[in-house]
């Protein structure tokens, strides 16, 4: 592993200017005013770990700023080009890879409470209901656009308000479910060089 990774040269006296690769482990607050380069520089960051450590990049992406990170920029040499697809990059989201996705099952508790608008207090049946919903969902998962029937063939009260919720938030139609199959988490525990997750590519319930 180099003791370096280079980013750059100092602008006062043109030395090189690099990072030590072992500080990665610790947080790192990036900041800079807007239109100041963070992205840009930051790219050049996580490119230089990619390439110069063995560390598994994991790239929230709110902005879509990195969804090509895979691609070499043209001017890039025929050595450094080659070097660069050798590393094992995936996309999640609409142009990427494979569609970015989760499990609604696999949420915490609290993260399927938030989704659905839940107060363990002040709806307990609901709350509850949501609990046994997911135990089931585990054991005997439905395909999709089987959700809500499946939901209401054991007659449960409870239940039938949990799937009017379902109904009126429009959940069931969200693009993110994967349902059966792969979701976010099982591609990043792959431990590719780098995974992005093109999270400006999600619509905002409503819209």
């Amino acid at each position: 592993m180099d003791t370096q990774l280079i980013i750059g040269t100092q602008v006062d006296s043109g030395a090189v200017a690099g990072l030590a690769p072992g500080k990665f482990n610790r947080h790192t607050f990036w900041c800079g005013q807007s239109g100041s380069g963070k992205t840009y520089a930051l790219g050049v960051v996580l490119e230089q770990v990619m390439l110069g450590t063995r560390l598994p990049v994991l790239i929230f992406d709110p902005n879509s700023d990195f969804v090509r990170l895979a691609e070499a920029r043209p001017e890039t040499s025929a050595t450094h080009a080659a070097r660069w697809a050798e590393r094992r990059i995936r996309v999640l989201g609409p142009g990427g890879d494979e569609p970015l996705q989760v499990r609604f099952v696999d949420l915490p508790t609290r993260s399927r409470a938030a989704i659905m608008q839940l107060d363990p207090v002040a709806e307990p049946e609901s709350f509850n209901a949501s609990l046994r919903v997911g135990e089931q969902m585990r054991s005997d998962p439905p395909q999709r656009g089987e959700l809500l029937d499946w939901l209401r063939r054991d007659g449960d009260p409870d239940q039938r308000r949990f799937v009017m919720r379902l109904e009126n938030l429009g959940i069931t139609e969200w693009d993110v479910w994967a349902w059966g199959g792969r979701d976010a988490c099982d591609v990043v525990d792959e431990n590719h060089d780098a995974t992005v997750l093109d999270l400006g590519s999600l619509r905002e319930p409503g819209s």
